[in-house]
């Protein structure tokens, strides 16, 4: 049995118009590589680390060598999920970085 990829968006960027938080960056084409999975909400914070790393640790229970990572938000909070899915993983994090000129996303594979 094949489990489906997953890519799992570190925080998804918003802003706020009239009072009201939106989606500041479409995500879709990253549904490409598999089920999107938001981690993090856009107002996480990192004064105390630990629940925001419980809260890694359980979502990122099942990262696989299947599974995508997208680094975007906070850039401490990418470091952070980065480390996590690499410790359920081995070393292992497939990353997908925006290519603006191209307008899609690259596939990165990080082994350590």
């Amino acid at each position: 049995m094949n489990k489906q990829s997953k890519v799992y968006i570190v925080c998804e960027p918003t802003h706020r118009i009239a009072g009201e938080r939106i989606r500041a960056v479409d995500l879709s084409p990253a549904a490409e590589y598999g089920e999107p999975i938001i981690l993090l909400k856009s107002t996480s914070s990192l004064i105390d680390s630990q629940p925001l790393v419980e809260t890694l640790c359980e979502r990122l229970a099942t990262f696989c060598d299947d599974d995508w990572l997208v680094p975007i938000g906070e850039p401490a909070l990418m470091c952070i999920a980065a480390m996590v899915a690499a410790s359920m993983n081995k070393g292992r994090v497939k990353f997908l970085k925006w290519d603006r000129q191209l307008s899609r996303y690259i596939p990165i594979k990080v082994y350590v």
